[in-house]
C-alpha cells in the first residue's frame, strides 16, 4: 500500500501534499450537534499566539488541553488548523513544528475525544494533514481506537477512513458510529465504509452485513441503506441480507430494506411477492406506501 506520509488517498485518488488541504471536503460531523458551524466567527486564544513564523504552538497546545474552557480549546484547535492550512505549502515549516513540539500529534489525537464538536473537527483536519509529515499520526490514531471512549474511537476511525486506510480494529468503531443518534455522524460513517469497500472489499461488506443483524435498530436501518448501495455496486449480493429486514419489528428498518431493494439491478420473484404483501398489509402506512411505490416503479 502507498505510504500515507507521501501522498494520501482522498476520494480514492492519491493527492500530493500541496493539493491535499484544498481538496478535502471538511464537512463530516464527528460529535453530537452543539450548534457549531466551522464558518462562524471563532473566539481567539488569549495570549501570545500569532500566525506565520511567530505562531506560538506552546500556547496553543496549553489552550487545547484546558479542562475548563471549551471556547479556549476551540480557538486553539482552530488556530492550529489555520496555521497548517498556510504552512502546508512550505513543508519545512511543518517539519520544524513537529520537531519543536513532540507533543503536537498526541495532543491533537487526544482532542479527537473532546465533547465539543468544533474541537473534534479541527483536530481531525490537523491530523489528516500531519499524516503526510509524521509517521506518528497513524499509529496514534490506531491506539485511540482502543481508548474505551466511543467518541474518541469513532473520531479516530473516521480520520483513518478519510485517509483511505483500513485495519480490522476500525470495524467496531465505524459500526458503532453507524448507530449514533446524530444523523450526520451515522451517515458519515456509512459513507466512509462504502468508500473503503471500493478499495478493501470483503471485510467492509462483512461489516455491513453484520450491522444488518445488530440489536440496535438505528444500526440495522443504516446497514440496510449501506447494503443496498453495496449491492447496486456489486460489492455483495444484497437481497439475502435485505429480505430479513422486511420482517423487522421497527418500521424504519423495514422501510430502509424496501428502499435498498429498490436500488438493486433486479428483484427476485420472492422479493416482489413479499413487497406486494407488505404494500397490502404492513401495519405502518408509510411502509405500505413505500412498498407500493417501489413495485409501481419496478415492473416485472
Amino acid at each position: 500500500m502507498t505510504s500515507p506520509f507521501c501522498t494520501v488517498a482522498c476520494l480514492g485518488k492519491p493527492v500530493p501534499r500541496a493539493a491535499f488541504w484544498r481538496s478535502l471536503p471538511f464537512a463530516l460531523v464527528l460529535a453530537p450537534s452543539d450548534g457549531y458551524d466551522r464558518n462562524d466567527g471563532l473566539p481567539e486564544v488569549t495570549g501570545n499566539m500569532q500566525f506565520g513564523n511567530n505562531f506560538d504552538f506552546a500556547e496553543a497546545l496549553r489552550a487545547l488541553q484546558d479542562p475548563w474552557d471549551p471556547d479556549r480549546r476551540l480557538a486553539a484547535a482552530a488556530s492550529i488548523s489555520r496555521w497548517l492550512a498556510e504552512a502546508v505549502a512550505t513543508p519545512e515549516q511543518v517539519g520544524e513544528a513537529l520537531a519543536a513540539h513532540p507533543d503536537l500529534v498526541g495532543s491533537l489525537v487526544q482532542a479527537l475525544g473532546d465533547r465539543h464538536k468544533g474541537v473534534q473537527v479541527h483536530a481531525a483536519e490537523c491530523l489528516e494533514v500531519l499524516a503526510h509529515f509524521s509517521p506518528e499520526v497513524v499509529p496514534a490514531l490506531r491506539s485511540a481506537l482502543q481508548s474505551g471512549d466511543p467518541w474518541h474511537a469513532w473520531a479516530a476511525a473516521i480520520v483513518l477512513a478519510r485517509l483511505n486506510l483500513w485495519w480490522p480494529e476500525m470495524g467496531p468503531a465505524l459500526a458503532g458510529a453507524m448507530g449514533s443518534r446524530n444523523r450526520d455522524l451515522r451517515w458519515a460513517a456509512a459513507s466512509l465504509v462504502l468508500r473503503l469497500a471500493e478499495r478493501y472489499g470483503r471485510p467492509l461488506a462483512d461489516l455491513a452485513m453484520a450491522a444488518a443483524r445488530d440489536p440496535d435498530p438505528v444500526r440495522r436501518k443504516m446497514a440496510g441503506y449501506l447494503v443496498g448501495e453495496m449491492g447496486r455496486r456489486q460489492y455483495l449480493e444484497a437481497e439475502p441480507v435485505l429480505l430479513p429486514l422486511l420482517e423487522d419489528p421497527e418500521p424504519e428498518v423495514r422501510r430502509a430494506g424496501i428502499l435498498a431493494l429498490n436500488r438493486q439491478p433486479s428483484l427476485s420473484p420472492a422479493a416482489r411477492e413479499r413487497l406486494g404483501q407488505i404494500a397490502g398489509a404492513d401495519p405502518d402506512p408509510f411502509v405500505r406506501r413505500t412498498a407500493a411505490a417501489v413495485l409501481s416503479r419496478r415492473p416485472a
